[in-house]
């Protein structure tokens, strides 16, 4: 943790970590290593409604200065966070409740909060694009896994062949869990493997991206690795037998 080792890796709960990230971005007081999202566009004429909101450019620099990441995934050096974290908080506390900042970034406000509060301190956000990237890539996004460490299972692809039948989808939003789930419990369970590729079948994302065998591939590894993860994870929780002992438990 942050009050024993040099840094740390801030990270969501749907991301896969299929190899350990590597030293290299453990980086200096006052430089972190993040991610390039390209929705994050701070300047963007769209933006700029809340991103003044936010950002007083005569105080903190050009808005061309704020970086195009968020707080997630981030490698930031334990003393930067300290820094960082309360003037973060700020932010987020003020976008809760100012009605432009919410109609404008919606959900990925508090990202925002973190790149304004990046420029407040000082800290300079370092992000290669994929697939140089040491720490993430978003598949189907992303076709190959470069340097990355971390999945990142947010964009729900759904594959349909050449004809239009549905032969696949993995959206954690879709997910209800395993058989014996209930209001009390939710039960893990693994996910349909994607279908193996046969460049005959034209297989296609939902928006009609041609799906590659390489990108296919990294969806495989995804989706085996979500299943790994569920494999090695209890059913129940601690101290309890069965599923009626945790639904007694929950009333």
């Amino acid at each position: 943790d942050a009050q024993r080792c040099s840094h740390v890796l801030m990270a969501e709960a749907d991301y896969l970590m299929v190899r350990s990230p590597p030293p290299s971005v453990m980086l200096a007081p006052g430089h972190s290593y993040g991610f390039l999202f390209g929705y994050i566009i701070p300047w963007h004429k769209d933006a700029m409604p809340a991103s003044v909101e936010f950002h007083d450019v005569a105080k903190w620099g050009p808005m061309e200065d704020v970086p195009q990441s968020g707080n997630a995934p981030q490698a930031i050096h334990g003393d930067d966070l300290r820094r960082i974290a309360p003037i973060w908080a700020d932010l987020v506390e003020f976008g809760e409740t100012n009605a432009v900042v919410k109609r404008i970034f919606g959900w990925v406000r508090d990202m925002y909060a973190f790149d304004f509060a990046a420029v407040r301190t000082g800290l300079r956000v370092h992000y290669p694009p994929v697939p140089f990237n040491k720490l993430m890539v978003q598949p189907p996004a992303d076709v190959r896994l470069g340097l990355g460490c971390l999945l990142h299972y947010t964009w729900g692809p759904i594959i349909s062949d050449k004809d239009g039948k549905q032969l696949w989808r993995f959206d954690k939003r879709s997910l209800q869990g395993a058989p014996g789930s209930s209001s009390a419990f939710t039960a893990l369970g693994e996910q349909p493997l994607p279908p193996t590729f046969d460049p005959t079948r034209g297989f296609k994302l939902q928006a009609g991206e041609v799906v590659t065998e390489e990108g296919l591939g990294l969806m495989r590894v995804m989706v085996e690795t979500f299943n790994e993860a569920v494999r090695s994870l209890r059913k129940l929780p601690v101290g309890m037998q069965d599923m009626e002992a945790v639904v007694q438990a929950r009333q």
